[in-house]
């Protein structure tokens, strides 16, 4: 048996470990099922992170930076840790490996895009085949007389919290920088359960990350705390990184090449407030032209909004941070996945309370329509998602998400429906049979109107981020071409 040297070996599946140029790349990989083959995700949509000397990753997924800056942080030598490729397990594990530790996002493929994907094309989505790719290599090393133990942690892990899977040994849950040093020296001298929780830590302590993130990630926040009864983190409250370390962890992806960033939030819009309904948007904007001012970032990319913290700013507070996301960048299409979730306000009051924030207007509907037209008018593209099959809906329910889905059919938007499934049951919810038809119809609606202006958007994003031509017009015709495999 070969000796690395290596002692704690972080790893994620193939989908999170892979190069990709912007964030929607991302985003498009993780979409994916088996009706495409393995060669055409892995050579176009996520070609392999490139590797140093030792075979540690240049990119990886800030989760995993986040442990690696803090178990160097806490003690361990910094060549007895290293975040490794799936492929390059088997030359890396030794007998002096004591944990294997893998993130995931969606081992069981449990996730409501995962689950809706699968409806869509047909096939086993990715994510899930990736992961049970690195298990059963795992076994195999095991089976050579290795003596590692195999931690699962990442926002997946609690798909396989009741699993009998033998070859995971334990499972971290929820983040772990304020203890992932203690939690690991347990696994590795024996005195830890199988499930272990992380404790969070407050953001002036986040460790600085000390590799290149994939995608050039960067938190801005962490938690929600909304309550949405679907979601994994519905119950822990929104924290805001300070945004020294917002600057620093940038500067490092810089210093690797990556200049491009993405702002990583559950709610990019509420960055710097004490609540949904005590917004500060000057916090937000403040920490935009220091990005600005201070580094020499190209692309900078956000992810998640909440449709009540949009309608909180003004419409020159919305400019602005218009303004500075594009920097000297020609750009029309600054893409936010905006959380409509239902045109119902009994439905959307029923499973997410703590999003229903009207802010003086009639009715929830009314205040997503002004609010995506608002948002496109400042070169915002709004990528609503909408979840069919919500716990408590009628056929008026559906028929009315129909209609909502009919009105933006002229506007700059796109609709992304999913099918409903719930957290606690591991299980994808029971859809009324009654409901397909009109499921069906929403689903072709929406994705005809998505064709209309995606390719457009991730034409500009890529674009901007420097993408080679000829993979942008490869990427394009793959997306055209997907249209006629799916169901609907």
């Amino acid at each position: 048996m070969k000796d690395t040297g290596v002692k704690i070996v972080l790893t994620a599946d193939r989908t999170l470990m892979s190069s990709y140029n912007i964030l929607f790349d991302g985003m498009v990989a993780a979409s994916q099922t088996n009706t495409i083959p393995s060669s055409v995700l892995k050579g176009l949509l996520a070609p392999s992170v490139k590797t140093f000397g030792d075979k540690r990753v240049v990119t990886a997924p800030l989760g995993l930076r986040r442990v690696e800056a803090s178990l160097i942080r806490g003690g361990f030598v910094k060549e007895e840790v290293g975040i490794f490729r799936p492929k390059d397990l088997t030359s890396v594990i030794g007998p002096a490996t004591q944990i294997v530790a893998i993130s995931s996002g969606d081992p069981s493929g449990l996730g409501m895009n995962s689950s809706t994907m699968e409806a869509l094309y047909g096939g086993k989505i990715y994510n899930k085949i990736f992961f049970k790719q690195i298990l059963d290599l795992l076994s195999k090393l095991k089976n050579r007389g290795y003596k590692f133990k195999v931690v699962l942690g990442g926002p997946g892990a609690w798909q396989l919290l009741d699993t009998k899977e033998s070859i995971i040994d334990h499972i971290i849950t929820g983040y772990c920088e304020e203890n992932a040093v203690q939690l690991f020296r347990n696994i590795i001298e024996g005195k830890a359960d199988r499930v272990l929780k992380g404790v969070n830590i407050a953001p002036e302590k986040v460790p600085a990350i000390i590799g290149a993130s994939s995608m050039g990630v960067v938190e801005i926040s962490r938690g929600c705390g909304l309550g949405c009864d679907y979601c994994t983190i519905k119950n822990i409250p929104m924290t805001h990184m300070p945004a020294d370390l917002v600057l620093s962890d940038i500067q490092t992806n810089i210093s690797f090449g990556i200049d491009n960033a993405a702002l990583i939030s559950e709610d990019f819009f509420r960055y710097g407030s004490k609540s949904l309904k005590e917004l500060n948007p000057g916090a937000l904007i403040g920490l935009l032209s220091k990005v600005r001012e201070k580094t020499k970032v190209k692309l900078i990319q956000t992810d998640h909004v909440n449709l009540a913290s949009a309608g909180a700013y003004s419409d020159a507070e919305l400019k602005e941070v218009s303004r500075l996301i594009k920097g000297r960048e020609k750009r029309r299409y600054i893409w936010l996945n905006l959380g409509v979730e239902t045109p119902s306000e009994r439905l959307l009051k029923l499973n997410s309370p703590g999003k229903a924030v009207l802010r003086g207007r009639n009715n929830w509907e009314e205040f997503a329509l002004e609010q995506i037209v608002r948002l496109g008018s400042f070169d915002y593209f709004p990528l609503v998602s909408v979840i069919m099959g919500l716990p408590g809906e009628t056929e008026e329910d559906v028929l009315g998400l129909e209609r909502f889905v009919d009105k933006l059919k002229d506007k700059k938007v796109s609709v992304f429906p999913l099918y409903f499934t719930a957290i606690e049951n591991k299980i994808p919810a029971e859809l009324n049979a009654g409901f397909r038809k009109i499921y069906g119809r929403i689903m072709r609606k929406s994705y005809a109107l998505n064709l209309k202006l995606v390719p457009k958007m991730y034409w500009e994003n890529q674009r901007i981020a420097g993408v080679n031509r000829a993979r942008m017009l490869l990427l394009q015709c793959l997306g055209r071409g997907q249209r006629f495999i799916m169901k609907y």
